[in-house]
């Protein structure tokens, strides 16, 4: 983490949270994202450690840029977290509200949402209306696995943990525009999300905020899970420890019959993005396809704690 350094962190206390020294701000205010370059006192530091998708380093620098974000409601976790995106050469290209990165994610992943509506009308004869209803709930799961994915690979590995941290102040964690190592990401304004309608958007962004604070655990103690996802499974999902020979309970290789047929399209560990959205026309709803997926697993809603 030699790459991660403020300004400030001299003034800061710090906590060491799954391998990572977090700085923790002296008061509890919640710093707006334009004023985070100015205000870094305020803000709580995570940074992305040793990734689980292909075993290399994600550590970035600490610069930081100022961007327009959605309405912030402070009453929800996910809003007093803030996300600087990095590209592969750990240039900063975005800084955005929590919210804001997931939807980026979304459109960069599913490469545009108009494409997976194809892709479903072609094999099923599925017909599709804008926004589709039928897939709400393969976003949902998508939604979730994304935001549980971007805060473990930033070091935080509870619930706890991060109720903690939101407890003393805004928190600003770090992402990379690298869907082999971290997560794509496409940022307002850019091809890929200019692809998306306004119904569309106006639908994603009321789905953002209906799963807003959930997160995938396991255990009793409410651990975060690594949300691995690929894009395509051909009927079954890949073992962690097949793929990357480590042993992870809620990993491991589960059926897929949405996909049979379908050409295997990344790793093959954990959610399928296409299986999600097929299990969702099929009438499975969030929950359903993230347990099926992740086995043993359960989605907690962190505002509700």
């Amino acid at each position: 983490q030699s790459d991660i350094t403020t300004n400030s962190q001299k003034d800061l206390t710090s906590i060491n949270i799954g391998g990572t020294e977090v700085f923790l701000a002296p008061d509890e205010e919640t710093v707006d994202v334009e004023d985070q370059s100015s205000s870094s006192s305020s803000v709580i530091q995570a940074g992305p450690v040793q990734n689980s998708k292909s075993g290399s380093s994600n550590s970035v620098r600490d610069d930081a840029i100022t961007s327009t974000s959605t309405e912030i409601n402070t009453n929800d976790v996910f809003n007093r977290i803030t996300v600087t995106i990095y590209s592969k050469d750990n240039e900063v290209i975005d800084q955005c509200s929590f919210p804001d990165y997931i939807k980026g994610v979304l459109g960069a992943e599913l490469s545009g949402f108009s494409y997976e509506k194809f892709a479903l009308k072609e094999y099923y004869n599925t017909v599709v209306k804008e926004p589709c209803k039928e897939l709400t709930e393969g976003y949902k799961a998508q939604i979730v696995a994304i935001a549980t994915y971007a805060l473990y690979q930033n070091g935080i590995r509870s619930i706890d943990d991060l109720l903690e941290m939101a407890s003393k102040g805004s928190i600003n964690i770090k992402c990379k525009q690298d869907s082999t190592t971290f997560q794509a990401y496409a940022k307002e304004g850019s091809e890929k999300m200019n692809e998306i309608s306004e119904d569309e958007r106006e639908f994603i962004n009321s789905l953002i905020k209906e799963v807003s604070g959930d997160l995938i655990t396991y255990g009793k103690d409410n651990q975060l899970i690594d949300a691995v996802y690929s894009h395509c499974n051909s009927g079954k999902s890949v073992s962690a420890k097949d793929k990357w020979e480590s042993d992870i309970s809620y990993l491991q290789s589960v059926e897929s019959p949405w996909e049979d047929g379908f050409e295997i399209k990344g790793h093959g560990v954990g959610l399928s993005q296409v299986g999600a959205l097929i299990a969702s026309v099929n009438g499975m709803d969030y929950n359903e396809i993230i347990g099926h997926y992740y086995t043993g697993v359960q989605v907690v809603n962190i505002n509700n704690k």
